[in-house]
C-alpha cells in the first residue's frame, strides 16, 4: 500500500548547525551519520516515509535540505513552492545560529503570506554537547511560540528525538489537510442541500 499523502518539508538555518547530519540519521533510522562535514550547495532532495501514530496515514516526506550560504539563498529560494511544511534548525551551541534560524523562519513565512498558515518546528540541534550549550530550552520555548510553531530539541549525532520534529510536522499537515477536506465537502453539502430545497420548491 502506497502513503496517504506526499509531504513537501523545507529544512532551513544558518550553515553548520547540522542540518544535512539530521536529514541522513532521520533516513537511515539512526544508522548514518556523516563522518565528515561537506557544506550543501543550493539542496540536496530526499525521501522518507513514516508511518505516523493514532491512525493518521503512511507520509512520505520530500525533504529539501537547503544550504544556509548566504551564496545561495536566491537559488535556495526558488525551490519553495509547493510547501508542506518547514523544520527551522540552530545550534544550541551558537547562539548567532538561532538569531539566523529566526531570519530563515521568518523568510519562509514572508514568502507565503500570513494568510497561508505553514505547518513549522523550531528544532534545536546538538543538545548533547551540554557544556558547550549557549541557548536555553526556555528561550527556545518562547522564540517558537512568538513564531507561532512547534519547538523540538534533538542530537542528530545520538539519534536523540530525531524523529520527534517529522512526526509533529507530519500530524499538523494531516490534521489540516483533513480540515480543508472537511470544509470542502460540508460547501458541497450545503450546495447540494439549497439544490434539492430549490427544486422541491
Amino acid at each position: 500500500m502506497g502513503p496517504d499523502l506526499y509531504l513537501k518539508t523545507l529544512v532551513v538555518g544558518g550553515s553548520c548547525v547540522g542540518k544535512t547530519a539530521l536529514v541522513s540519521m532521520f533516513k537511515s533510522d539512526g544508522a548514518d551519520f556523516p563522518k565528515s562535514y561537506m557544506f550543501t550547495r543550493d539542496v540536496d532532495v530526499s525521501m522518507k516515509e513514516m508511518l505516523l501514530p493514532d491512525n493518521q496515514g503512511l507520509v512520505t516526506f520530500i525533504i529539501q535540505d537547503c544550504s544556509g550560504m548566504p551564496v545561495y539563498e536566491k537559488t535556495v529560494e526558488k525551490t519553495w513552492d509547493q510547501l508542506s511544511g518547514v523544520i527551522v534548525v540552530y545550534d544550541v551551541t551558537d547562539r548567532k545560529s538561532f538569531e539566523e534560524a529566526v531570519r530563515w523562519g521568518g523568510k519562509v513565512m514572508e514568502r507565503f503570506g500570513k494568510s497561508t498558515r505553514i505547518p513549522a518546528v523550531l528544532l534545536g540541534n546538538r543538545t548533547d554537547l551540554t557544556l558547550r550549550r549557549k541557548v536555553t530550552t526556555e528561550e527556545g520555548v518562547a522564540m517558537a511560540k512568538s513564531m507561532s510553531c512547534a519547538f523540538v530539541e534533538c542530537s542528530a549525532k545520538s539519534w536523540e528525538d530525531v524523529t520527534v520534529p517529522f512526526r509533529l510536522l507530519g500530524l499538523e499537515i494531516v490534521r489540516l489537510y483533513k480540515e480543508r477536506i472537511a470544509a470542502v465537502s460540508g460547501v458541497h453539502a450545503n450546495t447540494a442541500k439549497t439544490t434539492k430545497t430549490e427544486v422541491s420548491r
